[in-house]
């Protein structure tokens, strides 16, 4: 684990927020010059923290959706299983987030769907692909209250 300074943990916040700043922005916003500030960038990016630039959509504008998770059972849990299970869930577009987890379950998946056919499609689809699935236990959001695409620098 890269051991991070307060201007590496500034740089990052900043960035999380607007990621299209400049560097000239970046660098009087962190009280850097620009050259040290463009080496802090390039090494957070070298060394795997910053891991790409991407744009959020609010999708309630681009289409109908409905934010599901589910729960998922398997009957084994053998290493070539799990990764062939995790290897399916990643692999399908709709779903956004699979985490193995521990307790009664032991997967919990984040799927974005159009309707209820496009869920029933996706998770028949996973059954059919994996018979050591053995239960779906789902869940649907009415209504989110706070979603963010990253934890907030700072917080752990």
């Amino acid at each position: 684990m890269l051991e991070l300074d307060r201007f590496d943990l500034h740089i990052l916040k900043i960035l999380q927020q607007n990621n299209k700043i400049t560097l000239q922005e970046l660098s009087k916003m962190v009280h850097l010059s620009i050259p040290p500030c463009q080496k802090r960038l390039q090494n957070l990016r070298d060394n795997g923290i910053i891991t790409q630039d991407t744009v959020l959509i609010d999708l309630n504008k681009v289409q109908s959706h409905m934010i599901v998770f589910s729960h998922i059972t398997l009957k084994r849990h053998t290493k070539r299983v799990l990764d062939e299970v995790v290897a399916t869930l990643t692999s399908i577009d709709n779903i956004t987030e699979v985490h193995n987890i521990s307790g009664d379950y032991d997967f919990i998946v984040k799927i974005i769907v159009r309707d209820m056919l496009h869920y029933s499609q996706t998770i028949f689809g996973i059954a059919e692909k994996h018979a050591e699935v053995i239960s779906f236990k789902s869940e649907f959001v009415l209504k989110p209250h706070k979603q963010i695409p990253q934890p907030p620098i700072g917080c752990l």
